[in-house]
C-alpha cells in the first residue's frame, strides 16, 4: 500500500486580478467542445464572454467564485463559479461562513442551512 499525500491544491476566493487567468483556463478546458463552438465560434469571443461573466460574479453576493491554487507554484490551476439560488447572504461574499435559507426551494429536499454551511466551512477552513 502506498502512502497517500494530500494534493497541494488550495481553494481561495478569486479576485478581479485573477479574471484573465480564469478565462484562459476555461477556454483551454472547452477548446475541443463542439457545442461550445456554436455559442462562441472563436477562442477570443469565448474568453471575452467568460471574462465579463466572472468579473460580474466575483463581487456579487449571489455568487461564490473560488480559484484552485497549486501551493507549490502559486499558479491557478482551476476555478469554480457557483450561483446561490434561494439564499440570501448579507455583507461581503467571503467574510461570513454560513448562509440562511429564505424559504424558496425549486427542487430537492436538502436543508439549505446545513448544505451551505458545510460548503462554506469546508472551503474556508483549509
Amino acid at each position: 500500500m502506498t502512502d497517500l499525500k494530500p494534493l497541494p491544491i488550495i481553494p481561495l476566493p478569486a479576485a478581479a486580478e485573477d479574471v484573465p487567468e480564469l478565462a484562459r483556463i476555461q477556454v483551454d478546458a472547452w477548446a475541443t467542445d463542439l457545442t461550445n463552438s456554436l455559442y462562441s465560434p472563436t477562442a477570443g469571443e469565448f474568453s471575452n464572454a467568460i471574462s465579463r461573466a466572472v468579473s460580474e460574479h466575483i463581487p456579487s453576493p449571489e455568487w461564490i467564485v473560488t480559484k484552485a491554487v497549486d501551493s507549490r507554484t502559486g499558479k491557478i490551476v482551476g476555478f469554480t463559479s457557483l450561483q446561490l439560488h434561494g439564499y440570501e447572504k448579507p455583507g461581503s461574499l467571503h467574510s461570513e461562513s454560513s448562509l440562511k435559507c429564505n424559504g424558496k426551494r425549486e427542487q430537492g429536499d436538502i436543508k439549505g442551512d446545513s448544505a451551505i454551511e458545510v460548503a462554506f466551512n469546508s472551503k474556508y477552513s483549509i
